[in-house]
């Protein structure tokens, strides 16, 4: 009996990291709908204020309650270092650039690095933008620095090794084990415009940051 809850709980627990449903995403115009806005229908209004991530094939949505800094918030400014060793503080950019940072589980799994190689292939056209791509995890200088090497990754990876970064965001966790994957889109003065959050799906974090980054810039294309 023992033997079978065991491999029940790893089964069950597998299929929660593969199927996590996603933290609704907001952008900063939906905030300030919900906020301007009266509407009868509670349900109604969530639905126009909020932009859900969702996974599932089956196009069923999920909506929680999010945690953490939301839109509209002032970004911390966390000083970390880099694959390279440099120490990298948001701080920098401030009146200079937007900034799409990026929280993700672990270098050189799966989805941590399609979701990597797929900012790497849009790494020219955020920085025509005028946009900074950084990505943040626990893993040390040290794995980032191979993680780069190994995919070819021309983008800042900050190795938050005590979590600083992520409680400081207040980056959620999935069955407060493992670590979440969310991107944060900061405009010049430092606040957040909009968080993407989704465990199963890297490249959509990239797709999304692009399109309100593109708005922030006053691109149509």
């Amino acid at each position: 009996m023992s033997k079978k809850r065991f491999l029940s709980g790893t089964v069950a627990l597998s299929l929660l990291y593969l199927f996590t449903a996603n933290l609704p995403a907001m952008t900063a115009d939906d905030a300030d709908a919900k906020k301007n806005g009266s509407q009868a229908d509670g349900k109604s209004k969530a639905a126009k204020d909020v932009k859900t991530a969702d996974d599932s094939k089956k196009g069923s949505e999920k909506m929680s309650k999010a945690t953490g800094l939301q839109v509209n918030d002032h970004a911390p400014d966390i000083s970390l270092p880099d694959q390279s060793g440099k120490t990298v503080s948001l701080g920098d950019f401030r009146g200079k650039k937007v900034v799409v940072l990026y929280f993700y589980p672990k270098d050189d799994t799966p989805v941590c690095t399609t979701e990597a190689c797929t900012f790497r292939d849009s790494f020219d056209a955020f920085k025509d933008l005028g946009a900074e791509v950084i990505g943040v995890s626990s893993d040390s200088v040290d794995s980032h620095k191979k993680f780069a090497e190994k995919h070819h990754l021309q983008f800042h990876l900050l190795a938050d090794t005590s979590n600083m970064a992520r409680k400081a965001f207040g980056v959620p966790t999935t069955m407060k084990i493992l670590p979440g994957r969310v991107t944060y889109v900061i405009d010049k003065e430092g606040v957040i415009r909009y968080l993407f959050n989704s465990m199963s799906d890297g490249p959509k974090h990239v797709t999304e940051a692009m399109k309100i980054v593109k708005e922030l810039n006053g691109s149509k294309s």
